[in-house]
């Protein structure tokens, strides 16, 4: 179930369509992302539940951010982490981006995320009715 909107917010629209589709492409990803590559967007009908933003637009969208998390990519891989935005390096594999998006969402604890590629698989209950031997035996 999709129930946590991600505002991507890039400069590079090959990197921004790759990530998004990685993020979103799984089959139980929690994730709705919303792929912005026009600055300053203006045509923020809404504001995502997590921001990831890349280092050049952060000046841009630090008013914006508010107190919602952000995941900001770093793209001279100089960020020192220590106060502000939750940083990592922007030119590593989109599956360590979206490992720290998903730790940053369940550092929140705002969201119900499962944890893991689980499946829904079939399964079968059975029971066997035996019938009390006494009314206070019955419950």
């Amino acid at each position: 179930m999709k129930n946590i909107t991600v505002g991507i917010f890039e400069t590079l629209p090959v990197f921004g369509k790759r990530l998004a589709g990685y993020i979103s492409g799984f089959d139980r990803s929690p994730f709705i992302v919303c792929l912005y590559l026009e600055h300053p967007a203006a045509d923020l009908l809404q504001l995502p539940d997590v921001m990831i933003v890349t280092g050049s637009l952060w000046p841009v969208y630090r008013e914006l951010a508010g107190g919602r998390p952000v995941l900001l990519l770093d793209e001279e891989g100089t960020a020192s982490g220590t106060e502000g935005p939750v940083t990592i390096y922007k030119y590593q594999s989109a599956a360590a981006i979206c490992r720290a998006l998903t730790d940053l969402c369940l550092a929140q604890g705002r969201w119900r995320m499962a944890a893991g590629d689980a499946k829904a698989g079939s399964f079968e209950v059975w029971g066997i009715y035996t019938p009390a031997r006494t009314a206070r035996a019955s419950r």
